[in-house]
C-alpha cells in the first residue's frame, strides 16, 4: 500500500488486484497492478507482490529514452516503500526483458526456420537421422534458446521461435539480461544495471535485423 500510495503521485490512480484477498502469497508474483489514467502514457504500468516488482510497457512501446524514467520512477517509489529494516538489503535479483514480434509484414511469407536462419542469423543444422525424414527439405520450425555469460559480468538468456502477437502468427524473439549478483538498495545502482542491461539488448537487436532494417525503421529499442 506504500508503494500504491506513491505511484499514486506519479498518476497511476487505477488499482488492479491480480489474486484474491484471502488467496495465499506466492513468492514472486505479482499481487498489484497499477495503471496511469493518463491517455499519453497509458502504455506503461507496474506491478508489485512479495519479493517482486515491475515496470512493463506494451505496445505501442518507443524506446527506452521515454520508457527508462517510468522505470526510474517505479524504482524510487519502490525503495522509499520498503521497510525501515530491509532498506539496506540488496537485490538479489535484476533484470531487464523485451519481447520482439516479427510479423507477416516482415517475414515477407519466408517460412519461419528460413527467416530465423538466413534472416536473423541463427544457424541450426539438424542430424541426418532427422533431416532424411522431412517431407519437405528445410520445412521445420526451430525453437532456439541460448544462454550465455557476457563480457560486462550479466547472463543474456534468448529464445526465438513462432508465436501470436495481437492474434498474427510472428516469430517472436525474447531476451533477458540479467545481473549474475545482488543489486544495492539504490536507485543509482539499480538503473546503472537496468541501463547496462538495455545497451547490450540495444546493440545486439540493431545489429541481428541489419537485413531488414529499412522495413522496421527502429527508432531505438
Amino acid at each position: 500500500m506504500r508503494f500504491g500510495g506513491g505511484v499514486q503521485q506519479l498518476g497511476f490512480v487505477q488499482v488492479e488486484r491480480l489474486t484474491p484477498s484471502n488467496f495465499p502469497l506466492i513468492a514472486f508474483q505479482p499481487i498489484f497492478r497499477f495503471r496511469p489514467l493518463n491517455e499519453r502514457t497509458k502504455q506503461v504500468l507496474y506491478q508489485v507482490g512479495a519479493g517482486m516488482f515491475s515496470a512493463n510497457a506494451v505496445p505501442p512501446y518507443k524506446s527506452w529514452d521515454e520508457f527508462g524514467p517510468v522505470v526510474r520512477n517505479g524504482v524510487r517509489a519502490l525503495l522509499n516503500a520498503r521497510d525501515q529494516h530491509e532498506k539496506n538489503t540488496p537485490f538479489v535479483a535484476v533484470s531487464l526483458r523485451y519481447i520482439d514480434a516479427f510479423g507477416p509484414s516482415h517475414t515477407n511469407g519466408m517460412h519461419v526456420g528460413d527467416f530465423v536462419q538466413k534472416v536473423l542469423g541463427f544457424r541450426l543444422e539438424l542430424p541426418r537421422a532427422l533431416s532424411e525424414r522431412i517431407a519437405k527439405p528445410g520445412q521445420y520450425k526451430p525453437l532456439i534458446q541460448v544462454q550465455m555469460p557476457l563480457a560486462n559480468g550479466m547472463l543474456m538468456h534468448v529464445q526465438v521461435g513462432e508465436g501470436l502477437s495481437n492474434k498474427l502468427l510472428s516469430i517472436i524473439m525474447d531476451w533477458t539480461v540479467a545481473a549474475t549478483s545482488p543489486v544495492g538498495p539504490t536507485e543509482g545502482e539499480v538503473m546503472n544495471t537496468l541501463d547496462s542491461a538495455h545497451t547490450v539488448i540495444h546493440d545486439v537487436f540493431l545489429q541481428i535485423i541489419e537485413p531488414i532494417r529499412d522495413t522496421l525503421r527502429p527508432r531505438g529499442a
